[in-house]
């Protein structure tokens, strides 16, 4: 690495091995780098193809991802990100090799800063903050396996009121679809509960 140039690299996945390795690599490589301090993320999506964890890492490491000189490479299939495409996130398999990582971390080096402002606009942020109590209570329903019908009682709502609020919480967390509200409910639900925790601690 040239002589007063700094890597800052942050990885993002379940695997300690992978995390080190990544690093390990990095360190080794002779990136050649000049100037002002570069920021690499690498994303372990490899067994988490949801574009809801996308916002997710958004939303909480937004702050991260707009310092200058950010790169991105994510483990995964291309499509994860929802068809957001930029020069500067770099897609690369599990199982890729060893010489294919050189590649591809020589390469996301290499690659212009992060455009995070034109990222978020297109896949959007979760706001949490703006769920009501009434649609909290849907989330907290739904993770129960409470069917619809027992929701609409319970509420003293309308089927027509059950789906607003059902399409105001897939808005409200940039979610593409009603359908990925319920698949990631449980996601959701520990995400409420984390936020209301901070709150009151």
């Amino acid at each position: 690495m040239a002589k007063g140039s700094r890597m800052d690299v942050h990885v993002r996945s379940h695997s300690s091995y992978l995390t080190y390795s990544i690093k390990d690599l990095v360190s080794e490589i002779d990136i050649g780098l000049i100037g002002n301090t570069q920021h690499l993320l690498v994303i372990d999506f490899s067994s988490e193809r949801n574009y809801f964890s996308m916002i997710e890492l958004i939303s909480e490491r937004a702050e991260w991802l707009a310092k200058p000189e950010t790169k991105v490479i994510i483990i995964g299939d291309r499509d994860v990100y929802g068809g957001v495409e930029q020069k500067s996130i770099i897609y690369i398999r599990l199982n890729a090799s060893l010489e294919e990582w050189r590649k591809k971390l020589k390469a996301a080096l290499q690659a212009p800063a992060l455009n995070v402002s034109r990222l978020i606009t297109m896949a959007g942020r979760a706001n949490y903050e703006a769920l009501t109590s009434s649609e909290k209570d849907v989330i907290a329903c739904i993770r129960t396996n409470m069917c619809m019908g027992n929701i609409i009682a319970r509420q003293g709502i309308t089927t027509k009121t059950y789906y607003a609020r059902i399409y105001s919480i897939k808005r409200k967390l940039s979610l593409r679809s009603a359908r990925e509200v319920y698949l990631n409910i449980e996601k959701i639900y520990n995400k409420i509960k984390q936020i209301s925790d901070q709150s009151k601690g």
